[in-house]
Parts: C-alpha cells; structure tokens; sequence
C-alpha cells in the first residue's frame, strides 16, 4: 500500500505542471452548469480518513472516498452543478488515529492544498493531522478534480436547430 500511495503522490505532483499546490484554496467554479467528478489517486496515510463533499447548505455528503478502501481510478460526480463563483468545497473526516473533521468552510482550510492543472482540471492533497502540529505532507488523500459545463436542455435544442438550418436540403 506503502508503494502505490508514493507512486501515486510522485505521478500527481509530476502530472501537473503548470503551479505548484496552493494550500487553502478551494477550486472556484468560472461557469454557469458546471459539473464535478472526482478520481481517487491514492494515499500515504498510517490513519484511516474519509472524504465527503459539503453541500450548498453546509451538509456533508458521502463518504465519498476512504483513503484505505478506496481504489485508484474510483470515481464519483458530485449530484448538484455548480454556478459561477461557487466554491467546490471538501470536508475529510479523520476516523482512525487523532480522530477529527476538517471542512474547507471553516477554520480548517489549510488541511487541504489544490493544484490548478489545466482549464477543469485539478489535483487536491489532505493533510490528515492538525495543523500547525501536522507533518504537511499532504498525502493522506489525493484526487482529482474534473468540471466540465453541462450544457441545459434550451442550448442543446438551439444546437439541433442550427444544425437542421445548416444541414444541405434534398432536391425532388
């Protein structure tokens, strides 16, 4: 397990090459309709955590991934789409060792770092003991982040339409 969770960590941190991780920083959402789906990468974490994802009203969500069950490539798309300026916010909830939650809406921001890999694209890391005590490793569950705009039912039937006017029309 040992193995996988630093290759996983060297191939996350080498994959992104366009910024180093930011700490404290929640992926802000740029457009209308915006989806979310996660990927599990992995983790170098002794204690056993849990991630959720924090809903519009605060209410966490899952557990989505276990940093010890879950698998490399397990994926989730979060149920609610997101709208310019909203935050994707993330709590992980620590079950083994020093027991705690830390939640990207409160005071525990900094347990979590996010690296901006292209347009939609995005690694985040979780620091599984409490800060400043924590040893900042950041490696106690890593995921991906992909968002993408789903396009509404109105645009898709403008699109059909456009096609239809554009399409070559039949001789008799």
């Amino acid at each position: 397990m040992k193995t996988l969770g630093i290759a996983a960590i060297v191939l996350a941190m080498t994959a992104g090459v366009n910024a180093d991780p930011i700490i404290g920083q929640p992926i802000n959402v740029t457009q209308n309709n915006t989806e979310a789906s996660l990927v599990f990468i992995g983790s170098d974490a002794a204690w056993t955590g849990e991630l959720f994802w924090i809903d519009g009203d605060g209410a966490l969500v899952g557990p989505i991934f276990n940093n010890h069950t879950s698998l490399p490539g397990d994926t989730y798309t979060i149920p609610n789409l997101f709208n310019t300026g909203d935050d994707i916010l993330f709590a992980y909830k620590v079950v083994t060792g020093e027991t705690n939650i830390f939640r990207m809406d409160g005071a525990d921001l900094n347990q979590f770092a996010s690296e901006a890999v292209s347009s939609g694209y995005y690694h985040m890391f979780i620091e599984d003991i409490k800060l400043p005590n924590g040893d900042m490793d950041y490696n106690d569950n890593i995921f991906d982040v992909y968002t993408r705009v789903v396009p509404t039912p109105g645009s898709l039937a403008l699109l059909g339409l456009a096609g239809l006017a554009a399409a070559p029309r039949r001789r008799k």
